[in-house]
């Protein structure tokens, strides 16, 4: 949305990401977000292209420059990040330049056009996130003899230029008053904390830090989480062998490596100091993703070693063979085509607001979607969204239409406005977990559910209709994990089992229905499978009964009930005539 509209985003704004987005955007027809999207993966392929060619110069291997390239490329959280619309693609092409720029100031110790293109690049790297820091100990551990001529040359001033240059630029934008202008910013102090990220804690991903234990649990995670959710196991030992023995082949672009592999991985972790549940976990996979860089690069030089000692035919099949592998791996977790998601919920629960009503949510998933559907889209703008938590924020609140302003005389709470207009007349709708006094719900997808229902339905007949509005929008639904984080689903997932349980005498068509919703969502269990294919065979549906029964025992043998009911399908099946 800020690219689109040439906005202010959140905290530090993103200056540069939004102004070649924006720019990017222009080149290209079709959907806005499939855009975005599209920008992102050029970032990834340009930092993939840079690493490929570093590894190219420094030793001289074709395949291992293809392996560290498209490896760097195919890991499971690179990958994740390329095909959606955020800023860390363009964060590994300015890291990944970096790199390639301070190893052409050792090939040309002399040439100072590689001094001056290195520092501007730096100044681009601190006008998107100032994480970028956090490459510089590799960089200057890689030939801190070289660098310390660098660093006292004129070309500071490059850094300092592009910085300020594009901080301006926000800032000229804000007073445009464009249709996201997150801080209102007004004076240097609101542009100075933006850059800061003063109300996130600068460094950290929130302004509220933990204690430094979990910051060092989360640093040993980090390991356990790389091992698991990268790329197959061979890659990662060909990184490691890369990671011992690279410095005896290149010791320049090991300590680079090293450093970078160490500094957005685990002391990143250690510095940002998370809670230790799902939620922080699920965030901290895009930070950690640019320290896979460094770990890209290890296994270009495990790929050069080893090289060495095959024959060049043999090296040349094994690295195609095993980024094949590695493609195939990952492939089904991070491809998103089809994916609709976004903007069904946003259409769905904005379709259940007449005009006149307000909306009130909370998140950012809920938010970034009605603000997709609306800003970009130009769907049902006549409907003020009000975000719970930033409703605190003079700025958010000036942002609101003209006509809501009368109702935010003072500095009411998010329940005086809803109680404002209600008694107006004018209906309020909500998806907040704790209700509002006299709300009515909008139709919601059905993992929200709530036991109690304010709107004199029956609890049953509000279930129903839940189900019924999440089938609306079900194609795809459990693949949108990317969307929906899975520490989101799973909270659901309970509910709806729960929901299964109680209504499945009375209503078993709905407990089927609350049951097909948990196995997509979801990993297979058999229970959820027995008790679905039970269902099913009360329903007389007895061919898709077969399939869960069939299911759940290849998944837990000992089912015995399973069995019987298998057997009781298949007997109902051939009296009726049909093929089994």
């Amino acid at each position: 949305m800020a690219a689109y509209c040439l906005g202010v985003a959140h905290p530090p704004g993103y200056p540069l990401f939004v102004r070649l987005a924006h720019l990017w955007g222009q080149l290209w027809g079709g959907d806005y977000g499939w855009r975005i999207n599209l920008f992102s993966g050029f970032c990834t392929a340009l930092a993939a292209g840079l690493l490929a060619d570093l590894i190219r110069r420094a030793t001289r291997s074709a395949a291992a420059s293809l392996l560290a390239g498209l490896g760097f490329a195919w890991l499971g959280s690179v990958w994740g990040q390329a095909v959606i619309a955020e800023v860390f693609g363009l964060h590994f092409a300015l890291t990944m330049a970096l790199g390639w720029l301070g190893w052409r100031i050792l090939e040309s110790p002399g040439d100072r056009r590689w001094i001056w293109a290195f520092y501007a690049c730096l100044g681009l790297g601190l006008a998107h996130h100032h994480t970028l820091v956090l490459a510089l100990p590799g960089l200057l551990w890689m030939a801190w003899p070289q660098w310390r001529r660098v660093l006292l040359t004129r070309a500071w001033l490059a850094t300092v230029l592009v910085v300020l240059a594009f901080y301006a630029d926000l800032w000229w934008r804000a007073e445009q008053q464009p249709g996201l202008n997150w801080g209102g910013l007004h004076t240097f102090q609101d542009v100075l904390g933006h850059f800061l990220r003063r109300s996130y804690g600068t460094f950290r991903l929130t302004s509220k830090a933990d204690s430094l234990e979990n910051g060092v649990v989360h640093s040993a995670a980090y390991l356990l989480f790389t091992y698991a959710r990268q790329a197959p196991l061979a890659w990662m030992l060909v990184a490691a062998w890369g990671g011992w023995v690279g410095r005896l082949q290149q010791r320049q672009l090991w300590s680079l490596a090293w450093g970078w592999l160490v500094a957005f991985g685990p002391f990143f972790a250690i510095l940002g100091r998370q809670r230790l549940d799902t939620f922080h976990l699920d965030m901290l996979e895009r930070f950690y993703a640019s320290s896979y860089l460094g770990l890209a690069l290890l296994a270009g030089l495990g790929a050069a070693d080893l090289g060495r000692r095959l024959r060049p035919g043999w090296a040349i099949c094994a690295t195609v063979g095993l980024l094949s592998w590695q493609f195939v791996t990952n492939l089904p977790a991070c491809r998103l085509d089809q994916r609709e998601l976004v903007a069904s919920y946003a259409h769905q629960v904005l379709d259940s607001c007449p005009p006149g009503s307000l909306l009130i949510v909370s998140g950012d998933l809920p938010v970034g979607a009605l603000a997709y559907v609306q800003q970009i889209e130009g769907y049902r703008r006549e409907v003020p969204v009000i975000c719970n938590g930033l409703f605190g924020a003079d700025w958010f609140r000036r942002s609101l239409p003209v006509w809501v302003q009368p109702y935010l005389v003072g500095r009411p709470k998010v329940e005086d406005l809803a109680r404002g207009f209600q008694q107006g007349g004018l209906p309020v709708f909500s998806t907040l977990r704790s209700e509002l006094k006299g709300e009515v719900r909008p139709r919601r997808l059905c993992w929200e559910w709530h036991p109690q229902d304010r709107s004199g339905r029956s609890e049953t007949e509000s279930l129903r209709s839940q189900l019924l509005d999440a089938q609306q929008i079900r194609p795809g639904l459990g693949e949108e994990r990317r969307f929906w984080p899975l520490y989101l689903i799973s909270a659901r997932i309970s509910n709806l089992r729960a929901l299964a349980g109680a209504v499945h005498q009375q209503q078993p068509i709905l407990a089927v229905a609350a049951l097909d919703l948990v196995l997509e969502l979801g990993e297979e269990r058999a229970l959820d499978l027995l008790n679905r294919g039970l269902l099913r065979q009360r329903l007389g549906r007895h061919r898709l009964a077969l399939e869960d029964f069939r299911r759940c025992l290849e998944l837990a043998q000992e089912m015995q009930l399973a069995n019987v009911a298998l057997v009781y399908s298949e007997t109902c099946l051939a009296l009726q005539g049909l093929k089994i």
